[in-house]
Formats: C-alpha cells, structure tokens, sequence
C-alpha cells in the first residue's frame, strides 16, 4: 500500500468530517502524533482492523481510503447531502412531458426573471441560504414551463439555462459535485437548443453582444461541466469539454464580425478551466502556453468581465494564478503570486469573489505555516462575506487553524474559530439552512432581506 496516498486521503476525510486532528484521534483512541504521523505518510496502516475503524469514524468505506473506490466515490456522493442539497435534488428530478390533453400552464416569465435575478444578487452577496431557498422553486418553475413555444421559447430556454447555472454554482459551493455536474450538463442542452433555435432563426451562430447571447451561455454552461469534471478528479475530460467549445468559438470569430468583450472573455473562462485541468495532469508546457495565451487575452480585455457564474479578466487572472499554485501545495509562489494583485482591484470585487480569495489567501498562508496570517485573512473573509466561513471549505480552514503548529492565535483570530468549535477543540458538521445562515444552534437566522417568488412554488424568503 501506498503509506503517503492513503495518509492523504486520511487528511482529506478528517478536514471534510470538520475534524481537528485532536479530537480525531480521541475517536479512534491513539494520540495527535500518531494521526500526523498517518497523515504524513510517516506511518504505514498495516492491520485492517485499525483501517476499518478509521473508515468507520470518517464515513466512508474502506475502499475510498485504500484508493480501489469507484471514481464517483472518491468525490463523496451523498456526502454533503444536507436539506438544502436534497431539496435542490428533488427539484431536479421533477420531470414533466408533454400532455396535449391539458392546456399549456400560464407563463409569467417576467416573475420568473425577476426571481433569477434576485437568486444571482444573492449569490454574488454570497447569501447562499438564500439561494439555497429559492433554487428549488425556480428549477422546476423553467422545468414546468417545457411545454412553451413560439415566441417565448428563446427566453425560455435561457432563462432555464441561467436558472441551471445558478444550481451549478451552488451545489459547487455545497461540494455535492456529481450534482453539480448534473445541473451544469442540464445547463449546457438548454444552450444549444438555444444556438441552434438562434442559427436556424438567422442562418449562422449568433455572434451579436449582450445577455442573451446564447454562445456566451453555452461557454459559461461548458465551463462549469469542465469545473466539475476537474473537481471530480477528471481532468481530460474537463480540458476536452472546454477547449472544444472555445475552439469553436475561435473559429466563428475568425469569420464572423469582431467579437464582443463577453465573447472574448468566454473563451478566456474556458482556456482558464483547461489551464487548471492541464495543471492537474501535470502537464508544464501545455500549462506555460495556456497562461501565455490567456495573458494577451486579459490585455486585450483591459477589465475583468463577468460570465456568469464566472468572470475573466487581468485580476481574474492572477487570482487565478494564486489558486493553482495553493492547489500544488506551493505556499511560497501563491504569496508571491498575491503580492503581484493590486490592492484596488481586489477591493473591487464582488463580496462572493473576494470571500473566496481571502479563503484561498488563508490556504497559501497556513502552507507556509502562518497561522496568524491565516487567521487574519480568515477574519476578513468574515467581515466581507461571513457566509463563506460556513461553507465546507471554510469549515475545513478553521480545523486546519486549530491543528497548524506556530505562534499563539491573536485574540480575535482565536474569537472567530471559538465561534465555530464546540468546546474550544472542534469545528461542527453543520448540515442545512443553520450553517449556511451561519448561526450556532439555539440561534435563530437573520432575515437575508432578498425574497423571490416563481409562483406557485415559491417559499419565498
């Protein structure tokens, strides 16, 4: 057996569990040394009886430690399935077909619009209670709508892929990923019927500017198929999705009239979700060339461009560049990467992006053994988008917090993880609504202030 790879895997299951190492190894009854020392790939586990335990305490079979798992289990199917998850699941699964003998359902588009609008406000406010709350209603609201032609069916058929992309995203926030991918493939089939419906409207692809651009769509529909892919530990896949849809847009650039900033900055979303794929293969030249070319497309763009979920510009960029270098484990070059991002620009973005980022900052941090710094970025995330801390990646930041070695924790550093822990020792696997409202149990939610109704479905909020 391969002692590193499974202590790895250890790691990984012990920070999805909202463990510390501490109280971990109390579970299992050995000491915090002995867990490290697992973890590090130090100590082997030679006997299946301790193996199994380990398993049992993590839920997850003894397969997915030893690596000899089916590729979907690996990425914890089920896993993160909270309420708001399955709600979103249920919602999925509502099919409906076609009846003639029922008149068509009354459309009130217009509604549904405003809904999505005020579900994407939210995500970008990172409410993600919020969405968590509306999403449902909105999926099936575009699902319940199949039936409707004519005149409506372009706005139709956006609207649903915009609503899937939304679900995308969130269930991406949540890590419930072969859901994510489910949404994010809905998401590309509502794209191409609308390619389609818009090249046999005019007699070419459509390359005109704007929102409704259904190429734009489609590249930020094969985007987040390409993240999930990447995310569920297939990264061929993810660079075969997103480099065919943009060569394709290359090449409708090439004869069609000039491109629009939303068309350049799609392919540069695509080309940054392969450049992360081919940095995940290991593969350094095509990597090299890839950021090579998205660099003199930032340049060209001269501001970051929102597609949405995404958004593609010269900060995008070196954001970017501090991702992938936290990915490798390369703590010292994601600094080095941050310290080359302006201060301005990082406080322009939107509370969702600069929350992600501080977490990321956090994660460069704590790999270089900066647990204040840590913190400190932790504590900013926060002030600009506490709803971050609660998803599962900052839960798992403030675990890794209590296990780094290094200086005492600054006070309020130390205030912040204690908000978190039960005790003073463990972060809690909050499932539902309370989490992502970030509220202790015993605490009522605050009102998000953002309400949205589809109709005959909607909660409302």
């Amino acid at each position: 057996m391969d002692d590193t790879a499974i202590g790895r895997r250890v790691a990984y299951w012990r920070r999805r569990r909202h463990l510390s190492q501490r109280v971990f190894a109390d579970r299992i009854g050995r000491s915090k040394s002995w867990v490290e020392k697992v973890e590090k790939g130090a100590r082997g586990l030679d006997r299946f009886s301790v193996i199994q335990r380990i398993a049992d305490e993590l839920r997850v079979d003894v397969a997915v430690l030893l690596g000899t798992a089916a590729p979907h289990a690996a990425t914890g199917v089920g896993d993160n399935d909270t309420a708001e998850v399955a709600a979103i699941r249920e919602a999925l699964e509502h099919y409906t077909w076609p009846d003639d003998s029922q008149p068509s359902p009354a459309v009130d588009l217009d509604r549904l619009s405003a809904a999505l609008t005020h579900a994407r406000t939210a995500y970008q406010r990172a409410a993600y209670d919020t969405v968590a709350t509306v999403v449902p209603d909105i999926v099936r609201d575009t699902q319940a709508l199949g039936r409707c032609g004519g005149r409506h069916r372009a706005t139709l058929l956006r609207l649903r892929c915009e609503a899937h992309l939304l679900t995308a995203a969130l269930l991406f926030k949540l890590e419930a990923y072969p859901l994510a991918w489910l949404a994010a493939d809905r998401a590309v089939g509502a794209a191409q019927a609308l390619t389609a419906g818009c090249a046999a409207a005019t007699g070419e692809p459509p390359s005109h500017p704007g929102e409704h651009d259904a190429g734009v769509l489609a590249a930020a529909a094969a985007a987040c198929v390409g993240v999930c892919l990447l995310r569920g530990g297939q990264p061929e896949a993810a660079e075969r999705v997103c480099l065919t849809r943009a060569q394709a847009m290359i090449r409708a650039a090439r004869t069609a009239r000039p491109a629009s900033h939303e068309r350049v900055a799609a392919v540069g979303v695509l080309l940054s979700v392969s450049l992360a794929a081919a940095a995940a293969m290991g593969e350094r030249e095509r990597r090299e060339g890839l950021r090579a070319a998205l660099g003199r497309r930032a340049h060209a763009i001269g501001a970051d461009t929102e597609i949405w979920p995404f958004s593609f510009g010269p900060t995008s960029l070196l954001i970017d560049d501090v991702a992938l270098a936290v990915d490798a484990g390369d703590g010292p070059a994601a600094l080095r990467a941050h310290r080359g991002i302006p201060a301005a620009a990082l406080q322009e973005l939107p509370p969702r992006r600069r929350g992600e980022y501080l977490l990321t900052l956090a994660q460069a941090r704590l790999l270089t053994g900066d647990a204040s710094g840590a913190g400190a970025a932790l504590v900013q995330a926060q002030r600009f988008a506490p709803r971050e801390l609660h998803t599962p990646t900052g839960g798992r930041l403030l675990t890794d917090l209590l296990d780094a070695d290094g200086p005492t924790l600054p006070p309020d550093v130390l205030a912040l993880v204690q908000r978190f822990t039960q005790a003073g020792h463990d972060v809690p696997h909050r499932a539902g609504a309370a989490a992502l409202a970030g509220t202790v149990p015993g605490q009522r939610a605050q009102p998000q202030g953002v309400r949205a109704n589809t109709g005959a479905h909607a909660s409302g909020r």
